[in-house]
């Protein structure tokens, strides 16, 4: 089932404001909304980064001043280099997946059978040096992120992990499973940034 552009609204909308504030409370990211909250920290970062990729602290601010919140490029630093930063960021970007899965898995063909299709895929991804202190690979000054993704293509359920490239696939394999389903693994190795 295709997306049309009013559901497409309604989604962001719902995503980027009820949303990004409700995951801002609970990951601690937002403890006391004073300058910023939730919301208006992710449009800054969205609408600055659509704007331009490349985008720099003073660019953020300005997107973020779109969003009447004023902060300075250091004040903004200080944000993005939490660890409750990195934590609602990952969790506004499960939700945001997680509405299109939802939206593309309606099933009733022979799939349908099935308690649940799953897909499970593990992939690495190279990063720069730089991050090695974040997501350490398995050499010394390597950087690698591990993705450990479930989708289960019947229900549209889909399920993120991220890990250092170090740590081990078994672990991060945290779906249970129903009887009665299918399963589909697949492993990539690198791809690189």
């Amino acid at each position: 089932m295709k997306t049309t552009i009013p559901q497409l609204s309604q989604i962001l909308q719902q995503l980027l404001i009820e949303d990004a504030n409700q995951i801002g409370r609970e990951s601690g990211f937002i403890q006391r909304e004073r300058k910023i909250n939730g919301a208006s920290f992710a449009q800054s970062l969205v609408f600055g980064w659509q704007a331009n990729p490349k985008a720099s602290l003073e660019e953020l601010c300005q997107s973020a001043r779109v969003c009447d919140v004023e902060i300075s490029p250091q004040g903004l630093q200080e944000r993005l280099n939490s660890p409750q930063a990195n934590a609602f960021l990952q969790q506004l970007l499960l939700k945001g997946v997680t509405y299109m899965v939802q939206n593309q898995c309606e099933r009733t063909d022979l799939l349908a059978s099935f308690n649940g299709v799953y897909l499970q895929d593990s992939s690495q991804v190279e990063l720069p040096s730089s991050f090695q202190t974040i997501w350490q690979g398995q050499s010394k000054n390597q950087a690698v992120l591990k993705l450990q993704t479930v989708l289960d293509y019947q229900h549209g359920r889909f399920d993120l992990t991220l890990a250092s490239g170090r740590d081990h696939d078994c672990p991060l394999q945290t779906v249970a499973l129903p009887k009665g389903s299918l399963k589909c693994p697949q492993r990539s190795r690198f791809l690189k940034s």
